[in-house]
């Protein structure tokens, strides 16, 4: 129950103004003129709200039994505002004016509303109650970001804070998180999904006329799954490209979109099957603390200090002990809530 807690807390914050980000932010009259009106929505009630404009299939998704039993949850900071329509700034919009119609599209779907439903998205937190061989009463912070198209300030900040302060009122005791950056690569990851996508290609191309004709007399919980399925991906899609980051003028992620697309799919078909434990490498090159590690550790020094300002600090056992995300190496962190 604490996770299902914690999203009615966190879905009620924009009611009370200390815990709106009206009340956070530290230019309320401004946030008022503009008309934003950011609140939090699970990925489900996102779906459910805007289904129209999402794409089509969405209204067999919102159908279903909305209960989420998973481990997982994600929490979108939305703007529900009906006088704003896009996320440019003044400097954006000067460019917007005067470029050329290919130009403007394009622009279109990273900032306008209505080209763009996701575009209403500012922020997104992604969650997991008691990851690996933790407890009950922790909570795993699995990717937490803001869009890097929206021209509000103080939205990762307010949005960790929410999920701190929140996360203790409903009785968990420890947030851990790791963090990922693009140094390790994910082959291997890549790989046996290839893998599995094509033996299940094989499978079908092996399936006889008889279990085709089964399997078309069901048709509405196949359209269901692969319905899901699409929607899945092309959220995770949108978020990961929100996500973006330049370092040296270069873009970088922090996640694949695949990693996000299977807890998006897991959450909407309500699948409570457990995830494995990750086989934890122990050598030191590839282990906690090798040579990847380091690696890793050095290009997210400035996010590692952001984490450390609202009291995380580093913990090995949540990574070697404990499992609480991948086998790959990344510097992991736990908040003690007191």
């Amino acid at each position: 129950m604490t996770l299902k807690n914690l999203s009615q807390c966190m879905e009620h914050a924009q009611r009370d103004h200390f815990t709106s980000f009206g009340g956070f932010t530290r230019d309320y009259r401004k946030y008022r003129e503009e008309g934003w009106m950011l609140q939090f929505m699970t990925i489900n009630n996102f779906i459910e709200e805007y289904q129209g404009f999402i794409g089509e299939g969405c209204e067999y998704l919102t159908t279903l039994d909305k209960q989420n039993d998973t481990s997982y949850e994600v929490y979108l900071l939305v703007d529900t505002s009906e006088t704003v329509k896009h996320t440019m700034n003044s400097d954006m919009r000067k460019k917007y004016r005067k470029c050329g119609k290919e130009r403007r599209l394009r622009l279109d779907q990273k900032y306008n509303y209505e080209s763009n439903i996701f575009n209403r998205i500012h922020g997104f937190i992604i969650v997991q109650h008691a990851p690996g061989l933790s407890n009950d009463k922790t909570l795993a912070i699995n990717v937490i970001c803001s869009s890097n198209y929206t021209p509000i300030k103080g939205i990762g900040k307010y949005m960790m804070n929410s999920i701190i302060n929140f996360s203790k009122s409903v009785g968990y005791k420890n947030i851990v998180l790791e963090v990922g950056s693009d140094v390790i690569e994910y082959y291997e990851e890549e790989s046996e999904e290839e893998e599995e996508e094509e033996e299940e290609e094989e499978s079908e191309e092996e399936m006889s006329e008889d279990e085709y004709t089964d399997a078309e007399s069901d048709d509405y919980e196949i359209d269901v799954e692969q319905i899901a399925a699409d929607v899945s991906d092309m959220i995770a899609d949108e978020l990961w490209k929100k996500s973006v980051r330049h370092r040296n003028n270069v873009p970088y992620y922090s996640f694949g979109s695949v990693y996000v697309c299977s807890i998006l799919e897991a959450i909407l078909t309500n699948d409570k099957q457990k995830d494995p434990l990750p086989d934890i490498v122990k050598d030191e090159e590839n282990g906690y603390g090798g040579y990847y590690y380091h690696k890793s550790k050095r290009a997210s020094k400035q996010l590692i200090e952001y984490y450390q300002s609202f009291g995380f600090k580093e913990d090995p056992s949540v990574h070697k002990i404990l499992k609480c995300f991948s086998e790959l190496p990344f510097p992991s962190f736990r908040l003690q809530l007191q």
